[in-house]
């Protein structure tokens, strides 16, 4: 058995992580009428650039070789491959992932002596091969299979496999009062710099609009208010706000982190504004606010919560404490590979303190959080117990949710959380208000019961 924190027992773990650097999605010289009369060749440069930084044959058929993706037969093509080269996992995003798998065994030793290890991977290439470099990272033996579940099977799939869905709850959070709230403050206060940035895309500010001219007449938009009308600083908070909801800022926001990512220059422009620090801020403030509304957390995080994290759990609790108190028993392991917007709804989800401090904060690729499953059982754990709980045909005692802790950790640290009490909505509390409760741990029995909570609708 495995035996650090403190003395206790290691019994599993569960790790999510992001997939390494990659080219942006999309070209942004793609579409004809942003591209130059002049310099029709950027389209075709652009696409060499990041041809060019691939990960190459080689370096994928020697991980396949390793670790052989195993993916559901009703999988189509990894959907990064049908826009090739953009998309798709860099050569720096492999040696990321392999360097984050070391510094994860550094950090969580006992992952190197697992007595079993299940890997899975949505369907795309850059989470595929992020898995197997990870995998590689952790010295895990060859043949170990990457999985790729059926769709409806995955519980980090939740975008792509409803997509409609996906919209309708995002519509649906964009329509409260709160969201409209955060988003009105968030413009009034840096209405100013979303103004300036949209006329400083230049050429290639149509990539990231949507399909809306930036000229148009603002009344109607603006709530009924004349712009013309109103007073020069009204005029210019409304009309940031409605150029700043025109703007796709994913698109821009993938811009900008890519490039920043394998330290390429932006645009001529672009160079030398804050543009890319305002748009990380606002997407993530957007996204924020979506995994922060119970209905969306209920379908986008939960089975993440439930289905891989408390089922994996509660079923490693079916060794007895007589065989746990042997030592004869070492960790389980189940990983991953997924995308910032699975993680990014975890710390949302489990009210971590790092997304209050930090209203920018956006998971890094190949950034990670470990969830890890102790046990602190023995004679403790039958006198908290009053000698009662769970016991087995021969009256050995079993080891319960409440004997066991689950620690969360995010790049390896401590990651402090807040969980509402038994019985009390999901609703968050901002772990200033937390006191001494706010902890990078909680029991087992806590997990489960707010995974119930967060299932029933309020």
């Amino acid at each position: 058995m495995s035996r650090s924190r403190a003395g206790k027992k290691i019994l599993s773990y569960v790790i999510f992580h992001r997939h390494g650097q990659r080219a942006p999605t999309k070209n942004i010289y793609e579409a004809s009428h942003t591209v130059p009369h002049h310099a029709p060749h950027l389209p075709l440069a652009e696409a060499d650039t990041w041809q060019e930084l691939l990960a190459s044959p080689h370096e994928l058929e020697s991980l396949q070789e390793l670790y052989p993706v195993d993916r559901h037969p009703d999988r189509g093509l990894q959907t990064d491959l049908n826009t090739k080269p953009f998309g798709c996992i860099t050569s720096s995003g492999l040696e990321n992932l392999e360097h984050q798998g070391r510094e994860t065994l550094r950090a969580f030793p006992a992952l190197g002596r697992a007595q079993s290890l299940e890997v899975y991977s949505t369907n795309y290439q850059r989470t595929q091969v992020s898995a197997q470099a990870f995998l590689k990272g952790l010295e895990v033996p060859a043949g170990t299979k990457v999985k790729v579940l059926a769709s409806e099977d995955c519980p980090l799939s939740f975008y792509d496999h409803d997509p409609v869905l996906a919209v309708k709850l995002t519509k649906q959070v964009q329509n409260t009062p709160n969201f409209q709230q955060e988003e009105e403050d968030f413009v009034a206060s840096h209405g100013g710099v979303l103004l300036d940035a949209v006329p400083e895309l230049g050429s290639i500010r149509d990539v990231f609009t949507f399909n809306v001219p930036l000229d148009d007449s603002l009344s109607d938009a603006a709530g009924g208010i004349d712009v013309e009308k109103a007073n020069p600083r009204e005029q210019k908070r409304q009309r940031g706000g409605e150029r700043a909801k025109r703007v796709n800022w994913m698109a821009a926001l993938d811009y900008f982190s890519c490039r920043g990512a394998h330290e390429l220059p932006v645009h001529p422009e672009l160079d030398g504004s804050d543009i890319g620090h305002r748009m990380k801020e606002y997407v993530g403030s957007r996204f924020k606010l979506y995994y922060a509304d119970e209905d969306f957390r209920r379908v986008a995080v939960l089975p993440m919560l439930k289905n891989v994290i408390v089922k994996e759990f509660s079923r490693r609790l079916g060794l007895s404490r007589d065989a746990l108190d042997k030592g004869d028993q070492s960790p389980t392991v189940v990983i991953y590979s997924g995308h910032d917007v699975n993680l990014l709804g975890l710390l949302v989800t489990l009210n971590a303190s790092l997304v209050h401090s930090d209203s920018s904060h956006w998971p890094d690729y190949g950034a990670s959080i470990v969830f890890e499953l102790v046990y602190d059982g023995g004679e403790k754990a039958s006198r908290d117990r009053g000698g009662g709980g769970d016991s087995d045909s021969d009256g050995v005692q079993e080891p319960s949710a409440e004997d066991c802790a689950v620690n969360v950790y995010y790049n390896q640290q401590p990651l402090s959380i807040h969980l509402p009490p038994d019985n009390a909505s999901t609703s968050h509390i901002h772990p200033s208000e937390a006191g001494d409760s706010v902890s990078h741990s909680m029991k087992l029995s806590e997990l489960i019961n707010y995974c119930e909570n967060l299932a029933r609708p309020w």
